[in-house]
Formats: structure tokens, sequence, C-alpha cells
């Protein structure tokens, strides 16, 4: 790892995200010709964040002619929580808001579910939770498992490692959407067409 720098911005990341690089790249003293590889991560998450990186990301990509490879966001958290030692069945959740957790219990695919859906998943089998879901769904199902981490971020360090020994895909990576975006479009309303003359 030679430098990482991290912000909660919430919104804005198109306009600080190249910044964020740049900064990373002073503090480590390299440049773009030093990529071999970039790792980038896929979602679940904030629907326009993993565009943004990864737009950024595949941009790299074809520029520099290296591979982009995708890690997704529950991976990454898992991965965290396997450095340390834990019984029991590890599920990995995320906080996705309006009463639902991405969910991914180990070794299998992940999903979005309500707590109380998880809950009949997981309730009375050996299970160790973590990221930023997990206290959510112990106090909303009155659970009591362990907890390992509560990160709602995955460290960017494991993304790197995960990437570093990923065999390169073929195709560029696409994003990980476990539901449908927040934003809609509009319906029910329409502008009524003139007719121009002439």
């Amino acid at each position: 790892m030679l430098a990482s720098e991290t912000r909660d911005i919430g919104r804005g990341h198109a306009e600080v995200l190249m910044e964020l690089i740049e900064t990373c790249l002073d503090k480590s003293d390299t440049s773009y010709k030093d990529f071999s590889r970039i790792g980038v991560t896929i979602g679940p998450g904030s629907f326009t964040g993993i565009r943004v990186g990864m737009s950024v990301a595949r941009g790299f990509g074809l520029s520099l002619s290296i591979p982009v490879l995708g890690i997704s966001t529950l991976d990454a958290c898992e991965a965290k929580a396997n450095k340390s030692n834990h019984d029991g069945k590890l599920v990995t959740l995320l906080d996705a808001k309006r009463g639902e957790l991405y969910c991914k219990i180990s070794g299998e695919a992940p999903y979005a579910a309500t707590y109380a859906e998880i809950a009949t998943v997981i309730r009375d089998l050996n299970h160790v939770l973590c990221g930023s879901g997990a206290r959510i769904l112990n106090e909303h199902c009155q659970l009591t498992y362990p907890i390992i981490h509560e990160d709602a971020a995955c460290d960017i360090e494991i993304v790197a490692q995960l990437a570093s020994a990923m065999p390169e895909g073929k195709a560029p990576p696409e994003p990980l959407y476990l539901r449908s975006a927040d934003a809609k479009v509009q319906s029910g309303f329409a502008l009524e067409r003139v007719e121009q003359s002439g």
C-alpha cells in the first residue's frame, strides 16, 4: 500500500474523484504509466457513485491498455471479516435504506431483502455478521449474532488485494445492482405537444 485517500462526501463523486487520484499519485511518487491493472468496486452501493467510479476506471483501462477488475463491495467486506478468526457462517450485510439490506451469505449469491426476510433465512443457525447492516438486523429482529465489523465502505487495500489476485476478464466489469435505482423516470405527466405551422 503506497497511498490512500478517503473522504466521506455523500455527493459530488464526479467532482472530487480525479483530485483524490492525483493526491494519491503525489503521495506515492507514482504516475499513470506505473499502473498495471485497476481494481474498482462495482457495488452494491450508491448508484451514482458506482457509475462514476467505474466510468473513470474503465476510461483509465482503455487509455492505458491495462485490465480493469471489478470487486463487489460485499466481497471486500467479507474478505475483511475473514481476516479475523470466527466461528459460524459469515453473513455480510450492508444498509440498503428503505427497510432493506444487501445480503451475502458466504458461498451464496448476493441479494437485497427486508430485515424480516433475511432474519427468516438465517434464524436459528450458527452465523456471524459483518457490515453496516449487521447491527440493524440484530436490533430490528431481536437477534444476537456476533458482529465482526460494521463498516459501510470496504477497505481500499482489500479491494486492491482482491483485484491483484483476480484473473483478467475479457470484458470490462459491470455494476452490481441488486435492486432498481431510487430515481425513476417521470410518468403520468406530459406537456401537450404544440404543432408549429409554416
